[in-house]
């Protein structure tokens, strides 16, 4: 199992062990089941065939930190000849606690850091067709963390509810730094397993939605969405707080490979073929509708330039492609180069209906 896991992208040592004995006539089969993933989970399952119809599993398993799984299943299953009878009845339940840090690295999730624990306490029944799921869940005192985006949120708690057709999240709270907050809500529909769908809203009070060295943005305001597995839709409105953007040269760290050099003006038809070049068609469709406004405290800094902007915004389209109409105003500022001083009485960045590198 190690090089398998190095395979998929799990840090060293994180490797995998796993062993199967049976013994039994295909009718009558017993059998157990040992598991080890890294530090983090280890245990057994034990397996139970019984008159060529009924096939059960319990699981037990454990790990640091007070983690454990513990579970059983009995479900329809025949092996001479093999069946599996999907409208075959179901049972079963799952207890668990989760070291939400282990998630993410089994996950593979590079970007992403959790912390802390989930408890989930979850029945089954029905048929491995039409399979119900029952049961509650909890998350407290975690954390999340998002190194491409640099947003960090402490304090996180939720509440989880599974009932036959849908799975709620309620109570979604956390902090963020400089005393931000952010709830919300969510519900996945089972109503039709093949085509699964959710909704969410999300309100943010302060909130730091970007942490970068060379960018930070504080917001409010809300959001709302609703999709499956082919698309979602957001929509909302969101005030900015504050804002603050550093150009290369400015602070201690900066450096020229800070900036991303955008090419403007360029022909629509060229701009056209570029795109369809530069990026391919997104397997996961993000649909957006978000006003933005931001009445001052919008701050462009470094290279000599101190000024400060209000905007206002609509941002439509999708993320791959997103469509802005709005204006940035200059409030004021002023540019120093060498020994002279420049200081700016108005300004205007206008943005007509059109995609972001589209702006006069």
């Amino acid at each position: 199992g190690g090089m398998v896991t190095r395979l998929i992208g799990l840090p060293p040592g994180y490797d995998i062990d796993f062993s199967l004995q049976g013994k039994g006539p295909p009718r009558d089969w017993r059998g157990v089941s040992h598991l080890r993933l890294g530090r983090e989970l280890s245990g057994h399952f034990l397996l139970r065939l019984r008159d060529n119809a009924r096939f059960s599993i319990e699981a037990d398993l454990k790990g640091p930190r007070n983690v454990s799984v513990k579970g059983q299943l009995d479900m329809p299953l025949q092996l001479s000849p093999p069946v599996l009878p999907m409208r075959g009845a179901i049972s079963g339940t799952l207890s668990s606690t989760l070291d939400l840090r282990s998630l993410t690295l089994l996950l593979g999730l590079d970007d992403h850091r959790l912390s802390g624990t989930a408890r989930l306490s979850v029945s089954v029944s029905g048929s491995l067709q039409q399979p119900v799921i029952e049961g509650t869940g909890s998350i407290r005192d975690a954390g999340y963390e998002n190194l491409s985006a640099g947003v960090r949120l402490s304090a996180l708690r939720a509440d989880i509810a599974a009932t036959r057709s849908e799975i709620r999240l309620t109570g979604l709270a956390a902090r963020t730094p400089q005393g931000g907050a952010v709830k919300g809500s969510a519900i996945v529909s089972l109503r039709d397993l093949s085509r699964p769908s959710f909704s969410f809203n999300v309100d943010l009070d302060r909130a730091r939605v970007l942490g970068l060295q060379n960018a930070q943005v504080q917001a409010s305001g809300s959001l709302t969405g609703s999709g499956n597995a082919d698309f979602v839709d957001i929509g909302g409105d969101i005030t900015v707080n504050r804002a603050a953007i550093y150009l290369a040269g400015f602070g201690s760290g900066s450096a020229a490979s800070m900036l991303n050099i955008v090419e403007v003006n360029v022909p629509p038809h060229l701009r056209r073929a570029r795109r369809a070049i530069a990026v391919p068609d997104a397997v996961y469709r993000l649909n957006l509708d978000v006003r933005v406004n931001a009445p001052r405290a919008v701050f462009v800094r470094g290279q000599g330039l101190d000024s400060e902007w209000s905007a206002r915004a609509h941002v439509r389209g999708t993320a791959e492609d997103p469509q802005i109409d709005g204006q940035l105003r200059l409030i004021r500022g002023r540019y120093e180069f060498f020994d002279a001083l420049l200081t700016f009485d108005s300004g205007l960045i206008d943005f007509s209906a059109g995609n972001v590198t589209n702006s006069e």
